[in-house]
């Protein structure tokens, strides 16, 4: 329990306030990873953002703004034991930072979730009826 305390000192501390640089229903939609075999749906909720993995119900997280395009959630081992895919108490693991522009819009998403490894890319893509628009 004292890791997540110090944890969330440390998120806290970098923390700078700058509002989001887009309205947050900019950086909803899905966003898959390279190989196309991972999932992330963002949706605005609130003030902030939910982000679901792979379609299910019980694991996601509340994102708060943390710094423009960067958002992060909390740490709190009781709500990521019941709720997360991994709980990892480490500062890059619960921040998420959108990628894009004022004129296309935000297009992808990175995430630190392995400490050990390089962040990895999702890329956003459009569903348009049935149609799932986007690279992989």
């Amino acid at each position: 329990m004292a890791s997540y305390r110090a944890l969330n000192l440390q998120l806290e501390k970098h923390k700078t306030g700058k509002p989001p640089d887009l309205p947050l229903e900019a950086y909803e939609g899905q966003y898959h990873n390279t190989a196309g075999t991972f999932i992330i749906a963002i949706a605005q909720s609130g003030q902030g953002l939910k982000m679901t993995m792979q379609d299910l119900p019980l694991t996601w997280y509340h994102l708060r703004p943390y710094n423009g395009n960067t958002f992060y959630w909390p740490a709190n081992r009781n709500a990521e034991i019941e709720q997360s895919m991994w709980p990892i108490p480490s500062p890059s693991y619960h921040k998420i930072v959108f990628e894009g522009n004022k004129t296309h819009g935000i297009d992808q998403l990175t995430w630190k979730h392995d400490p050990n490894a390089s962040p990895e890319v999702f890329r956003k893509r459009q569903i348009i009826g049935k149609t799932l628009i986007g690279k992989l």
